[in-house]
């Protein structure tokens, strides 16, 4: 039993369709799989996907809807009429699906608390009700907005610990983070994300960059024929920090074109996502953006343009499994990153002589830009410092005073106007030669990746992210559940305020500097 808010096209919908797959084609014990949602939109789409792949194993998947996991208002308040009553939510879901393994995704990241709330109260008051907590991003991870939510409508620990519950995490980091913070090992497991077991063909890489020239072209003036394509396929958003890979490609020795694919649509990012459009269109970052809507205009599949890339390129700052590093290998391309800790773990998949992860983007910052982002960065940690322990305050502050202690600072740690300044201050070729002498090594490491053809790493993918090793996982952790005969509440189980231990813990985790950047403002 899948349950999900919603299955709109994105990230953990991708990940709920690809465990599909896997357990139809390496699972032949689960007989059927329901997928509750709380939203109709896309289900057809998605029951015509399963059909078109195999028929007969679709007969094995059914979607249901539930409105009531659909996402809560913001502004929603304890006692609203409008609000879902969550006793009878908690007796709607044990009637409709009592029994089977309940497999949640994101069951408590703050976007249905009452939802969270029921599924709480049951793992406490139904032993015999397995539940599988799929976290695949948390709430304490500078969600402020949403731990406000939460913190209107939920009495209960957030990590309840019992026999009848596990926790999976899609990274190592997380994993780390969630047995430190409290969490048995026992009862918490890396199920890390599917990857498809296909193998990409090659593209005619001369004809697809034809089209692109012809179709795209005249909408960014300093788009430069003939230059290596940097493939970033990503949402303009701001997580994805993109004026920093804009800013690489602008320093670079080696003419590129850096080539973004889609625009940020949500009220939150669209601002961020337009003044990254003007960049590109005022010709301050060389290449391409948002051409991942129009792709089917010009004839070329989003596969083939990956395909006719030259490197796969991320500055992103946040991310929960991060597929564009697994992607760029499997379209046999160079990958340059910014490193993360969620790589950690997993880098002998995706490092190797055709990949770099860079840790830093240093630029120059003058002493009044850094006395005043040094204020901009206290103001935000004082702003969420209620949510945090006081030990994680006390380094919060510390660490903002070390990283605006020098004349030169991370680019990430910009805010957004900062960002686009020194962006223009490059048309100076004194500003941009000296961001390229503090670069050094990774803008050389760039230039010889973009000329690079990457040593296939087809077999090492499979190993460790294949659907059937992802099964292979998935068994382990539903055979590994106690028992409905063991359902009471065993006498090592930890009381309640141990449960809300966790939380506390894992805010004081995530509290550092690379979580309270300007740039999400």
């Amino acid at each position: 039993m899948i349950f999900h808010y919603h299955l709109f096209p994105g990230g953990v919908t991708n990940v709920v369709m690809l465990s599909v797959r896997a357990i139809l084609s390496y699972m032949p014990e689960i007989e059927r799989v329901r997928i509750v949602c709380g939203s109709e939109r896309h289900l057809q789409s998605l029951k015509r996907h399963i059909a078109g792949e195999d028929g007969a194993s679709a007969e094995r998947v059914l979607f249901e809807v539930l409105p009531e996991l659909f996402y809560l208002s913001r502004d929603a308040q304890p006692g609203g009429s409008e609000l879902p009553d969550i006793a009878a939510l908690k007796e709607t879901l044990m009637q409709r699906y009592g029994g089977a393994v309940w497999w949640i995704h994101n069951y408590h990241l703050g976007k249905n608390p009452l939802f969270t709330q029921a599924l709480l109260e049951i793992a406490r008051e139904r032993r015999d009700q397995r539940l599988l907590l799929h976290i695949h991003d948390f709430p304490e991870c500078a969600r402020f907005d949403n731990l406000s939510l939460l913190g209107r409508f939920i009495t209960l620990p957030l990590y309840p610990i019992s026999a009848n519950v596990r926790y999976a995490v899609i990274n190592n980091r997380d994993l780390d983070l969630l047995t430190q913070a409290g969490v048995p090992s026992t009862q918490a497991f890396l199920l890390s994300n599917p990857v498809p077991d296909d193998n990409p063909p090659e593209a005619d890489r001369s004809k697809i960059r034809s089209k692109l020239e012809l179709f795209f072209s005249s909408r960014f003036p300093s788009f430069i024929p003939g230059a290596p394509l940097l493939f970033y396929p990503v949402r303009t958003i701001r997580r994805k920090n993109v004026l920093e890979a804009g800013l690489i490609a602008r320093v670079s020795d080696e003419p590129a074109n850096l080539v973004v694919t889609l625009p940020g649509v949500s009220e939150r990012e669209a601002p961020y996502s337009a003044l990254v459009q003007r960049s590109f269109e005022e010709g301050l970052i060389p290449g391409m953006w948002g051409i991942g809507t129009n792709l089917s205009e010009a004839g070329i599949g989003f596969q083939e343009l990956a395909l006719s890339s030259d490197c796969v390129v991320s500055s992103s700052v946040q991310e929960g499994f991060g597929y564009l590093f697994i992607d760029g290998r499997r379209w046999r391309k160079p990958v340059f990153a910014r490193y993360l800790d969620i790589l950690e773990g997993i880098t002998e998949v995706v490092d190797g002589k055709s990949a770099h992860f860079y840790r830093e983007l240093a630029v120059p910052v003058d002493d009044a830009t850094r006395q005043r982002l040094s204020r901009a960065y206290r103001a935000r940690a004082e702003s969420v410092s209620p949510f945090l322990p006081a030990a994680a305050t006390e380094r919060l502050l510390a660490s903002i005073e070390d990283a605006f202690s020098r004349e030169i600072a991370d680019f990430s740690f910009l805010s957004v106007d900062d960002q686009r300044k020194l962006l223009e201050r490059t048309s100076d070729p004194g500003v941009r030669s000296q961001i390229a002498v503090l670069n050094r090594g990774p803008l050389d490491a760039l230039v010889r990746l973009m000329s690079r053809r990457p040593e296939e790493i087809g077999e090492r993918i499979r190993a460790h992210f294949s659907l059937e090793t992802f099964s292979m996982t998935l068994r382990r952790i539903l055979e590994g559940f106690a028992s409905s005969q063991s359902s009471d509440r065993s006498s090592n189980d930890p009381s309640p305020a141990e449960g809300g231990d966790i939380h506390t813990n894992l805010l004081g985790g995530f509290a550092t500097l690379d979580y309270i950047r300007l740039l999400y403002e």
